[in-house]
Parts: structure tokens; sequence; C-alpha cells
């Protein structure tokens, strides 16, 4: 099963990765201070209350229809879910094949 869970050190990692965004793209004239302001007051108000993958996954869309810039982050969680998804499958093949070669 894919863990759920959304903790403190995942939080820190992810607001460093949209610190970085928010910082290149007003450095490249993407995003102005202006923008930068609102985006940065969403984020501090609404990751503190992520708690699950799910909630991290809403959160991340909110902010990418809001503020474009973003949708790399978005794309990276997503990737990282669909890898954990994909090692919990393999681990279930792996428990059925064993499991079989133990009744023979």
């Amino acid at each position: 099963m894919v863990a759920n869970v959304f903790g403190e050190e995942d939080r820190k990692k992810l607001y460093d990765q949209l610190v970085e965004i928010m910082i290149k793209a007003m450095e490249s004239g993407e995003m102005s201070p202006d923008d930068a302001r609102p985006s940065a007051t969403f984020i501090l108000d609404k990751l503190e209350g992520v708690q699950t993958q799910e909630a991290l996954e809403i959160f991340l869309q909110e902010l990418v229809a809001k503020w474009p810039g973003y949708a790399p982050v978005l794309t990276f969680q997503q990737g990282i879910e669909k890898q954990q998804e994909a090692q919990a499958e393999i681990d279930n093949i792996k428990s059925k094949l064993q499991s079989l070669a133990v009744t023979k």
C-alpha cells in the first residue's frame, strides 16, 4: 500500500521547492513581487494543514490553477506518487509469488 502520510520532512522539502520556483520566476520576470506575495501567503496558509497525499494533490492543483508557474512541483509530485504506486504493485506481486512458491 502507498504511504498516505505527508509529514514535516516532506513539508520542508516542498517549501524549499516552492521557494526555489518563486525566486527563479521573479529573477526571470515570469512572476512579479505583486504575484509572489499572494502566492506565498496562499502557500503558508494552506500547506501547514496538509496531512495526506490526497490533500497535497488538492493543494498543488489549487496552487497551479492560481499560479501556473508552480506546475513543475505538481508534475514532480504526481511522478513520485506513480512511482510509489508501481512499487506497491511490484511488492504485492512478489508477495503473491512467494506465497505460491511456499505452497508448492
